[in-house]
Parts: C-alpha cells; sequence; structure tokens
C-alpha cells in the first residue's frame, strides 16, 4: 500500500517518513518546549489593515524561507525553534518588501507589518516613489 506526499503529492512507501522527490517530512511535527517555561517558542505576525494593497497578500519569510502568508487583516502564528532568527515580509508577486529584521526567539515575538504608504499618500504617487526608489522599505515591520 503506498501513500501520496502532503507536499508533492508524489507517491511513496507508508512507512516513509521523508518523501524521495521534495524532502519534506511527513510526520507530523514534534513541538519544541523550552525548559525554562515548557512553551512551545512562538512567532507572531499582524498584518494591519489598510487600503493600500489591500488584495494582495503579504508572504512571510522567516530565515530566507517562507512559512506562510497574510491578508489584510489577518494575524498568524509559527512555531519555530529558539534562537536568532530574521524575518521579512513580501508583498505577494511584486518587488515591494519589508527591511529584514533580526529578533531572539525565547518564548513569544509579536510582529506587525503595515504598507508605509496611507491612502492619501497612494492618492499622491507615493506607491510609485516607494516602487522606484524605496522598494525595500515599503512595508513597514516592526516588534510589537
Amino acid at each position: 500500500m503506498s501513500k501520496n506526499c502532503n507536499k508533492c503529492s508524489a507517491k511513496m512507501e507508508d512507512n516513509t517518513r521523508f518523501c524521495p522527490c521534495c524532502g519534506a517530512n511527513q510526520g507530523k511535527p514534534e513541538p519544541i518546549f523550552t525548559k525554562t517555561s515548557g512553551f512551545v517558542p512562538t512567532l507572531e505576525v499582524f498584518r494591519e489593515s489598510s487600503f493600500v494593497g489591500s488584495l494582495l497578500s503579504y508572504r512571510v519569510f522567516v530565515d530566507g524561507f517562507e512559512v506562510g502568508k497574510l491578508k489584510n487583516g489577518e494575524k498568524k502564528w509559527f512555531q519555530m525553534a529558539p534562537g536568532l532568527h530574521e524575518i521579512y515580509i513580501k508583498q505577494n508577486w511584486s518587488w515591494l518588501y519589508s527591511p529584514k529584521v533580526s529578533f531572539l526567539l525565547k518564548d513569544f515575538v509579536k510582529f506587525s507589518c503595515r504598507p508605509k504608504v496611507s491612502f492619501f499618500g497612494s492618492l499622491f504617487g507615493r506607491v510609485g516613489f516607494y516602487l522606484m526608489f524605496k522598494r525595500r522599505k515599503f512595508i513597514l515591520l516592526k516588534e510589537a
């Protein structure tokens, strides 16, 4: 009897833990507990509601890998290993993104993100300014 990979849908044996095609882990990830608190280290990312870019999703990258997507006004939690990490947010399909921010994850870290341009700023062409000259600073990412 065989099963399909959770990520790429390739056929594989039932007792296989990693996919032979894409290398994805097929088992349930075991939660990581810290010795001091017993909590699972968690990163929370909140995208504030905004008219500018409201139809586009934000892609969340941690340590260079995409970990999830955020819609307008959405909040998500990501369980990660404790230690030093780097996060940045990229607007889906475009060249606009946030600067990279390093953070130390012990138990819980909270970030919020939003575009630097408001509705009125978009009327006066500030989106074009960021697109041309400051595309790496279009999204404001701050630790809350």
